[in-house]
This record gives C-alpha cells, sequence and structure tokens, in this order.
C-alpha cells in the first residue's frame, strides 16, 4: 500500500490529528492522521506543501519484521 495513492494522505496533511512534528533534517514538519481505518505518516515541506506519506498501521497495511 501507499500512502500516495489514498486521500487519507492528503486529508492527514490538511487535517492531522497529530501537531506538526519538526523533520529531522529541519527541512519541514511531519504529521500523523487516521483516515477510513488507514494511519498515515506525511511529510510536509516548509511551505506546508505534501513532500510524501506512508502508511504505518491499518487493514491491508503490511510491515517488514525487524531486522
Amino acid at each position: 500500500m501507499n500512502c500516495g495513492h489514498f486521500p487519507a494522505r492528503r486529508h492527514g496533511a490538511t487535517n492531522p490529528d497529530s501537531r506538526p512534528q519538526p523533520r529531522p533534517d529541519g527541512d519541514g514538519w511531519l504529521v500523523t492522521g487516521t483516515r477510513d481505518g488507514i494511519t498515515c505518516a506525511v511529510t510536509l515541506d516548509k511551505d506546508g506543501s505534501i513532500a510524501g506519506g506512508y502508511p504505518l498501521s491499518g487493514e491491508g497495511v503490511t510491515t517488514n519484521p525487524p531486522a
């Protein structure tokens, strides 16, 4: 699954469930939101535009086991 193809990514970015947190590189923000049962993390550029997103959990979301 790719949050980039989910309306949840845009909605999570424009109306996030979390307060924006600075990205580790200081070049924008990270927010999270849950829509339609899918929790996504969305990275925002400094100007607020969506830089990317990825699913964290929800039906159909799979993760790799820890190394």
